[in-house]
């Protein structure tokens, strides 16, 4: 029988099994191909601290893993009063041989200071130069490869988004209510961009190296959780790049990590009929109007 002549509930119902077939088969597809190309030489070699930052979590976080260096080498501050990230020593007095470092101490110049986000995004700009040599170790998929990657795991949910899309012009012809598969192919549209994005740095042999290098490092995760007075600058290197900027327990550390991702704001903690006595023990019919009996306080749920 043609899907396509399903009564709508039917069809729906059929849809929402296909939809969740095919983000199965595109994560499959996606393991194939990405197991298709693995450079077995590459597995044993060793990577550097910002090379781990990449394969773990890009550009971003190489920059967040260079300015929690930066700031262990005392070459730049993390101001909370300003909100800014400030110079407090020039490119040229840094001890480091590392060309990122020195480029992003340059980054700020003239300014000597910016705020941690414009900051973040500059060191980013500049590490483009750590992937080429990842991808030709097979650590590392170019951006073409991760493009094609993304288009072969979302390949599966396109066409059934082909198939809902076909049906909405079936039932328009028709004269047949079609809200909710169009709700359904919206939200099949937003699962082709995610897998999509989701296309992954690290080649297999990359992630084998990355989960060498974490096992490797396990004693220095428990020293930078703890003990931050040993860590030399290389070793904060190393565990941001590793484990993240929630990994260093050092509090110019967290006020980088607070300035790069601040906290929510806590607005409407209260609402406005909080603590009045319009929505006390009277019933709080000053605020209920809206929904009939107490809407404005408590919701319409109930």
């Amino acid at each position: 029988m043609n899907p396509l002549d399903l009564p709508g509930p039917d069809f729906l119902g059929l849809y929402a099994v296909l939809a969740a077939a095919a983000v199965v088969a595109g994560f499959v597809l996606r393991r194939v191909a990405e197991g298709s190309g693995v450079h077995s030489a590459a597995v044993s070699s060793a990577l550097a601290p910002y090379e781990v930052a990449y394969l773990r979590g890009g550009f971003g976080a190489v920059a967040e893993a260079t300015l929690a260096t930066l700031i262990r080498r005392g070459a730049i501050t993390a101001d909370e009063e300003k909100n800014q990230l400030v110079l407090a020593s020039p490119a040229g007095t840094v001890t480091s041989t590392n060309w990122l470092e020195h480029e992003s101490l340059a980054s700020l110049g003239r300014e000597a200071s910016a705020s941690a986000s414009a900051m973040r995004d500059r060191v980013a700009a500049a590490a483009f130069r750590l992937a080429g040599p990842l991808e030709r170790r097979g650590l590392a998929f170019s951006a073409e490869q991760r493009r094609s990657l993304g288009w072969t795991s979302s390949l599966p949910l396109v066409a059934v988004l082909a198939l809902g899309l076909a049906k909405i012009l079936v039932g328009v012809s028709r004269g047949r209510p079609v809200s909710i598969l169009v709700f359904f192919c919206i939200a099949t549209t937003i699962g082709v961009f995610a897998m999509l994005s989701l296309a992954p740095i690290p080649t297999v042999a990359g992630r084998h190296a990355l989960r060498r290098a974490r096992a490797e490092n396990e004693a220095l995760r428990e020293t930078a959780s703890r003990r931050t007075a040993n860590l030399s600058p290389d070793d904060v290197a190393m565990a941001v790049g590793l484990f993240g900027l929630d990994a260093v327990a050092d509090p110019s550390i967290h006020a980088l990590r607070r300035q790069l991702k601040p906290p929510p704001s806590n607005q409407g903690g209260t609402s406005s009929c909080g603590s009045s006595s319009s929505c006390g023990s009277s019933g709080g019919s000053s605020c209920g109007s809206g929904c009939g009996g107490g809407g404005g306080c408590g919701g319409c749920g109930s």
